[in-house]
């Protein structure tokens, strides 16, 4: 099968998953033809992020409170996007680069951020424990208020312009190239 068609096939399937939401945000097992992900105690990290990305796509950049635990969005590109409150836990966020996003109060515990771009990024609140921060990008990013315990910050790009939490020893930083 070639790649046109491929892709031509599998659009339907990414606007019924859209098109399936449910009034609690979630989607709908019957229709999307799926299992429920609280009748299974978790998420189906592979659709969770098709579906992510079909309604990113389409324009939505409100994902407060959304549970995208588990998503892959590795070497992307979001902006204008607010996961205020979202679960982000083991989310695999490396190489993105987020402009404009608002991760405020946040569940980033255990998430992937290596070499992420998060300049200027809101992080207040967030939950980063244990999450891997190796080389990311956090010059001018808000992290006041955020857990960082067993946080891995090896090699991150920060400076003045970067808040970080009361009381927190910021790591030694890299300047930006």
């Amino acid at each position: 099968m070639n790649t046109r068609r491929t892709i031509l096939l599998l659009v339907p399937l990414l606007v019924a998953s859209c098109s399936s939401r449910n009034s609690t945000g979630g989607t709908d097992a019957a229709a999307t033809g799926g299992t429920d992900a609280a009748a299974t105690g978790g998420t189906d990290a592979a659709a969770t992020t098709l579906d992510f990305l079909a309604r990113y796509r389409a324009g939505d950049r409100n994902f407060a409170g959304a549970n995208l635990s588990g998503v892959n969005l590795s070497a992307r590109g979001f902006s204008d996007v607010d996961f205020t409150g979202a679960n982000l836990s083991g989310a695999n966020l490396s190489y993105t680069q987020f402009y404009d996003v608002n991760f405020t109060n946040a569940n980033l515990s255990g998430a992937n951020l290596t070499n992420a771009g998060l300049s200027g990024a809101n992080l207040t609140g967030a939950n980063l424990t244990g999450a891997n921060l190796t080389g990311a990008n956090l010059t001018g990013a808000n992290l006041s208020g955020a857990s960082l315990n067993a946080a891995v910050l090896n090699g991150v790009y920060c400076d003045a312009t970067t808040d970080w939490p009361a009381g927190f020893t910021p790591p030694t930083c890299r300047a930006l190239p």
